[in-house]
Formats: structure tokens, sequence, C-alpha cells
């Protein structure tokens, strides 16, 4: 399917109107399977001779994440990361830059249970789990020539 012709799909879908921000937004995060963040995606927009004011796009990412078209999460330094993968994953990161990868596990995470660290009370046992996610930390091959 075309990419504008998804991405409207897409946002029908969530009951969201089609607009040029929210086009931007998405085509980018389409297109490049990054997972940027709300700076990066300012500077990328700009530099294709899209430019959206920084307004304009919190107010977009925050309706795009709440309908959970995009996932949020804290990258390198707690800095917000934004993934248009909304399955569940997990991710690889750079501890040099901060480039994220969305990874697969060979095996599933079903077998792992949280359970408290010694010497700390805990009502763990009583939570429902929901997800699971695991993040691998390391250096990239890019950073690993430096």
């Amino acid at each position: 399917m075309h990419k504008s012709a998804e991405i409207k799909q897409l946002l029908a879908t969530h009951n969201l109107r089609s607009t040029r921000a929210r086009s931007l937004i998405l085509g980018l995060l389409l297109h490049e399977n990054r997972h940027y963040t709300p700076d990066e995606m300012l500077a990328e927009l700009k530099n294709q001779g899209k430019p959206l004011s920084t307004a304009t796009l919190y107010q977009n990412l925050r309706q795009l994440t709440d309908k959970g078209i995009l996932a949020k999460f804290s990258g390198k330094n707690s800095v917000l990361r934004y993934d248009i993968n909304t399955e569940e994953h997990n991710h690889i990161v750079c501890t040099d830059c901060g480039r994220v990868l969305d990874v697969n596990l060979e095996g599933s995470l079903d077998h792992l249970i949280p359970k408290p660290l010694p010497d700390t009370k805990s009502d763990l046992a009583q939570w429902l789990v929901a997800t699971k996610h695991l993040e691998f930390k390391g250096v990239c091959p890019d950073c690993q020539k430096v």
C-alpha cells in the first residue's frame, strides 16, 4: 500500500483526522523505522523542508501515543523516544550514541517472573503483569570504529 494511503487508513482506524502534521510524523517514522526523539524529528523534518512548530509536534505526538499509534519510551539519558512499532518487542541501545534498534528474542519472556530484591518488602506477587520488555545495552558497530 502507498505510504500516504497507509497513513490515512491508520489514522482513520484510530478515529483521527488526517492532518499535515500527523502525516509528516508518521511518514518519517514509517520511512526510517527509527526511534526518534522529538528534537530529532523537528530537525529531520526541517532538513526535508517540512518544518513543524515544537508545540504542533508535541501535541500530535501526545495524540498519536494516546490512540496507540505510537509507543514512547525512555532512551539514553531518559530522553523520550517514539516507536511506530507498537507490538510487544525488545530493544538494543548503544550506550555511546543512543541508537536504538528493535530486536526479537529466540524463545519467550513468558517464563520470566519478576521477584522482589532481597531484603525488600514488596507486594510484587500481587501485580498483574501486562507486558514484558527487555532492553539490551552495548556499543553499536559505528561507535566501535571510533
